[in-house]
This record gives C-alpha cells, structure tokens and sequence, in this order.
C-alpha cells in the first residue's frame, strides 16, 4: 500500500476511488484499541510482537470521478 496507495473499493452499488493513508500514531492508537474491543485476536496479535503494527484509513480521492458499480451478469439469486 505504500508503494502503490491508489486503490478502487466497492461502497453499496458505487465504486470509490480512494488513497491508502497510514494513520499517525495517536489516532493508530484510537482506532486499534477500538478494533481490539471488538476483536480480542487483534490485541493478542499486537502482544505477541515488538513492532507496532500500522493502522490504514481509506480515504476518498476526491480528484476522481465517482462511477456507478457494473451488475455481473454471473451474479447468483438471492
């Protein structure tokens, strides 16, 4: 991600031009302790190593158009 962050992701029946943004240490904090809350393993994981493992936040690039998600005609029924 930091060698490329440019990124598409998918957001209801729209696709999200966004930037890969690694979070600056006080809110990686916030938001890994928040993450840990509801996941247990994560805080396990950030025990069991030295290294402080990065958090990254997906912003929109606003500099891009926003385009309406193609429906796969593969798509299975509900």
């Amino acid at each position: 991600m930091r060698a490329n962050p440019d990124a598409r992701v998918e957001v209801g029946d729209q696709t999200v031009n966004v930037r890969a943004v690694e979070l600056e240490p006080a809110e990686r904090d916030e938001k890994y302790r928040a993450q840990a809350e509801r996941y247990p393993g994560f805080a396990e994981y950030q025990r069991k190593t030295d290294r402080v493992i990065p958090v990254i936040a997906l912003v929109p690039d606003t500099g891009r158009e926003r385009r309406p998600r193609r429906r796969s005609r593969h798509r299975q029924a509900r």
